[in-house]
Protein backbone atom coordinates (compact mmCIF):
# COMPACT_ATOMS: atom_id res chain seq x y z
CA UNK A 1 0.00 0.00 0.00
CA UNK A 2 1.02 3.70 -0.79
CA UNK A 3 -0.03 6.92 0.04
CA UNK A 4 0.03 9.48 -2.56
CA UNK A 5 1.17 12.92 -2.19
CA UNK A 6 -0.50 15.82 -3.73
CA UNK A 7 2.88 16.49 -5.84
CA UNK A 8 3.01 13.17 -7.17
CA UNK A 9 -0.52 13.71 -8.58
CA UNK A 10 0.09 16.93 -9.97
CA UNK A 11 3.35 15.78 -11.71
CA UNK A 12 1.73 12.37 -12.83
CA UNK A 13 -0.77 14.63 -14.75
CA UNK A 14 1.97 16.73 -16.25
CA UNK A 15 3.27 13.47 -17.48
CA UNK A 16 6.59 14.16 -15.64
CA UNK A 17 9.08 11.09 -15.91
CA UNK A 18 9.85 10.37 -12.50
CA UNK A 19 6.24 10.31 -11.70
CA UNK A 20 5.18 7.84 -14.57
CA UNK A 21 8.55 5.92 -14.01
CA UNK A 22 6.78 5.51 -10.00
CA UNK A 23 3.60 4.61 -11.10
CA UNK A 24 5.34 2.03 -13.07
CA UNK A 25 6.74 0.71 -10.20
CA UNK A 26 4.24 0.57 -7.87
CA UNK A 27 1.49 -0.23 -10.46
CA UNK A 28 3.59 -3.84 -11.04
CA UNK A 29 3.56 -4.52 -7.10
CA UNK A 30 0.96 -5.39 -4.87
CA UNK A 31 0.39 -1.69 -3.04
CA UNK A 32 -3.45 -0.42 -3.63
CA UNK A 33 -2.24 2.84 -4.38
CA UNK A 34 -4.02 5.80 -2.17
CA UNK A 35 -5.54 8.85 -2.60
CA UNK A 36 -5.88 10.95 1.11
CA UNK A 37 -8.77 13.17 0.68
CA UNK A 38 -6.74 16.03 1.30
CA UNK A 39 -4.25 15.00 -1.34
CA UNK A 40 -7.51 15.02 -3.13
CA UNK A 41 -8.70 18.71 -2.29
CA UNK A 42 -5.17 19.88 -2.97
CA UNK A 43 -4.94 18.50 -6.27
CA UNK A 44 -8.27 19.33 -7.75
CA UNK A 45 -8.06 22.91 -6.40
CA UNK A 46 -5.72 23.96 -9.12
CA UNK A 47 -8.04 21.76 -11.87
CA UNK A 48 -10.19 23.61 -14.58
CA UNK A 49 -12.27 20.80 -13.79
CA UNK A 50 -12.24 19.44 -10.76
CA UNK A 51 -14.88 16.77 -11.46
CA UNK A 52 -13.61 15.12 -13.69
CA UNK A 53 -10.14 15.20 -12.02
CA UNK A 54 -11.83 13.30 -8.89
CA UNK A 55 -13.62 11.12 -11.52
CA UNK A 56 -9.99 10.54 -12.70
CA UNK A 57 -8.67 9.72 -9.49
CA UNK A 58 -11.75 7.57 -8.46
CA UNK A 59 -11.13 5.60 -11.59
CA UNK A 60 -7.52 5.10 -10.90
CA UNK A 61 -6.53 4.61 -7.62
CA UNK A 62 -8.46 4.16 -3.97
CA UNK A 63 -9.48 7.51 -2.56
CA UNK A 64 -9.53 7.15 1.36
CA UNK A 65 -11.91 9.74 3.01
CA UNK A 66 -11.66 11.84 5.76
CA UNK A 67 -12.75 9.82 8.34
CA UNK A 68 -13.34 10.04 12.63
CA UNK A 69 -9.96 7.75 13.24
CA UNK A 70 -8.09 10.23 10.72
CA UNK A 71 -9.17 13.68 12.47
CA UNK A 72 -8.19 12.00 15.95
CA UNK A 73 -4.83 11.10 14.46
CA UNK A 74 -4.24 14.56 12.73
CA UNK A 75 -5.16 16.26 15.74
CA UNK A 76 -2.56 14.27 17.82
CA UNK A 77 0.02 14.43 14.96
CA UNK A 78 -0.81 18.45 14.75
CA UNK A 79 -0.68 18.88 18.87
CA UNK A 80 2.63 17.47 18.85
CA UNK A 81 4.16 18.71 15.74
CA UNK A 82 3.51 22.25 17.20
CA UNK A 83 4.56 21.90 20.86
CA UNK A 84 7.83 20.21 19.28
CA UNK A 85 8.13 23.21 16.50
CA UNK A 86 7.85 20.56 14.06
CA UNK A 87 3.76 21.14 12.66
CA UNK A 88 3.75 20.93 8.68
CA UNK A 89 0.85 22.77 8.24
CA UNK A 90 -3.21 20.86 8.56
CA UNK A 91 -2.46 19.19 4.96
CA UNK A 92 0.31 17.43 5.48
CA UNK A 93 0.03 16.66 8.87
CA UNK A 94 -3.87 15.35 7.44
CA UNK A 95 -1.87 13.01 4.46
CA UNK A 96 0.70 11.71 7.25
CA UNK A 97 -2.34 10.63 9.98
CA UNK A 98 -3.59 8.57 6.74
CA UNK A 99 0.07 6.91 6.48
CA UNK A 100 0.47 6.12 10.15
CA UNK A 101 -3.36 4.53 10.48
CA UNK A 102 -2.53 2.47 7.32
CA UNK A 103 1.30 1.89 8.32
CA UNK A 104 2.17 2.95 4.91
CA UNK A 105 4.84 5.42 3.15
CA UNK A 106 3.93 8.79 1.47
CA UNK A 107 5.20 9.11 -1.88
CA UNK A 108 5.70 12.85 -2.71
CA UNK A 109 8.55 15.71 -4.07
CA UNK A 110 8.19 16.58 -0.40
CA UNK A 111 9.62 14.21 2.03
CA UNK A 112 10.80 16.35 4.91
CA UNK A 113 6.86 17.59 5.30
CA UNK A 114 6.13 13.77 6.49
CA UNK A 115 9.51 13.02 7.87
CA UNK A 116 8.79 15.56 10.50
CA UNK A 117 6.21 12.59 11.80
CA UNK A 118 8.15 10.44 11.50
CA UNK A 119 6.03 9.03 8.20
CA UNK A 120 8.07 6.75 5.97
CA UNK A 121 8.36 8.58 2.45
CA UNK A 122 9.83 7.98 -1.04
CA UNK A 123 10.88 10.68 -2.65
CA UNK A 124 10.21 9.82 -6.20
CA UNK A 125 11.75 12.66 -7.76
CA UNK A 126 15.31 11.58 -6.23
CA UNK A 127 15.28 8.28 -5.10
CA UNK A 128 14.88 5.64 -7.87
CA UNK A 129 13.30 1.68 -7.16
CA UNK A 130 13.18 -0.75 -9.97
CA UNK A 131 9.80 -2.97 -10.42
CA UNK A 132 11.36 -6.03 -8.26
CA UNK A 133 11.58 -3.15 -5.00
CA UNK A 134 8.16 -2.95 -4.87
CA UNK A 135 7.49 -5.93 -3.25
CA UNK A 136 10.15 -5.52 -0.32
Amino acid sequence: MAILDMTFLVDLQQGEDAAQAALHVLADGPERLVVPAQAAIEYLAGMKDPVAGLADIERSFELAPLVRENILEAARLGRQGLQEGSFQGWADTQIAARAQLMGTEVVTADPDDFRAYDCETWDYRNEVRSPDSASD
